[in-house]
């Protein structure tokens, strides 16, 4: 392939009857997780425990018995039939819940980490120093879609920066983990946006860089901006125009990435790019490949186009393979 750099809500945000831990460590992940039930009242509590793996299947639930005033800690993987990735658990304000995050040696104090009441489609993520720490995110789609989860960088004054598409075709209730650190740059005052096609429960957790300690870092849930772009998500179908048998398909990823997927061209003509443009007019437009004349046919290939700085998906809405030496559009569509 050759690839080119080429249930209450208000205001967006939403508490839930249920309470959510997003994150399960895996067994041969290095950690170990302990699910710790309080009970507050002088009455023992029956609680459901509901799990699911990371692509959101049910596994079957378990009962815990929490007598009063008294505490029940269990690992996960010990008491359901499959590992789980996440746990669901009824919101009784009688029961507290809480896990904890222990390194799989024992040689850390562990994490203690509250579960999660609220869910939102944008959270905010304040970064450690990256050099000492690691910054990850897990979390769970609670929409009832499948979702796909960008997050943009931010100056410390609240400009965008960058954006990039982190999580795709994210199933209802599957659990989505990733690492700051493998999208973005480190910049001295900036945070992140995590922003979803609908709501999730979120944890911000950290890592010592060298060491086996893990902690959360906050995370603060935002009401919706509806700055996700209108074009994200859409597709364009390359229709042949000319001799040159050109197919594909382009899909917006995020505000900066087109994937273009099963692209096939003979490969001739005379200084052929890629060019997105407006209302089929590429020779206005700008280009977003390199030269794409070659030898060799393209055959079922994928690119990562890359949108230029200085220019935005606010100019756009297709994309043509164009012989810029000629102003001939060689397959083109429209993203819809």
């Amino acid at each position: 392939m050759r690839f080119f750099l080429c249930v209450l809500f208000l205001s967006g945000l939403a508490w839930g009857q249920m309470r959510i831990i997003p994150h399960v460590t895996s067994p041969n992940g290095g950690f170990t997780t302990q699910v710790m039930l309080t009970n507050g009242s002088d009455v023992a509590k029956q609680i459901t425990v509901s799990a699911f793996d990371g692509m959101g299947e049910a596994i079957r639930p378990v009962e815990m018995l929490v007598p009063g005033r008294a505490s029940t800690v269990f690992n996960p993987a010990d008491v359901f039939e499959t590992q789980p990735a996440h746990l669901e658990l009824p919101n009784d304000t009688n029961v507290q819940v809480a896990v904890a995050y222990t390194d799989a040696a024992g040689t850390a104090s562990p994490a203690h980490v509250p579960a999660t009441e609220q869910t939102a489609s944008r959270w905010r993520i304040f970064p450690g120093r990256w050099s000492d720490v690691i910054d990850g995110i897990a979390l769970v789609n609670l929409s009832g879609k499948a979702i796909s989860v960008d997050v943009r960088q931010r100056a410390s004054g609240g400009a965008s920066l960058s954006v990039q598409t982190v999580l795709m075709d994210v199933p209802d209730k599957g659990k989505g983990l990733l690492l700051l650190e493998n999208f973005f740059s480190e910049m001295e005052g900036a945070f992140f946006d995590v922003e979803a096609d609908g709501p999730v429960a979120l944890t911000a957790l950290r890592f010592s860089r060298g060491c086996p300690y893990f902690w959360q870092s906050a995370a603060l849930p935002l009401p919706d901006s509806g700055e996700r772009h209108p074009l994200i998500g859409k597709i364009a179908n390359l229709q042949n125009k000319g001799n040159y048998g050109v197919s594909g398909s382009a899909e917006v990823l995020d505000e900066q990435t087109i994937m273009l997927r099963n692209f096939n061209y003979n490969g001739g003509g005379i200084l052929v790019q890629i060019y997105a443009g407006m209302d089929g007019a590429y020779g206005n437009g700008f280009a977003i490949s390199g030269d794409l004349i070659s030898s060799t046919p393209y055959v079922n290939e994928t690119m990562t186009l890359k949108i230029p700085a200085g220019h935005s998906l606010d100019e756009i809405n297709g994309l043509s393979v164009w012989c810029v030496a000629v102003g001939a559009d060689f397959g083109s569509g429209t993203f819809q």
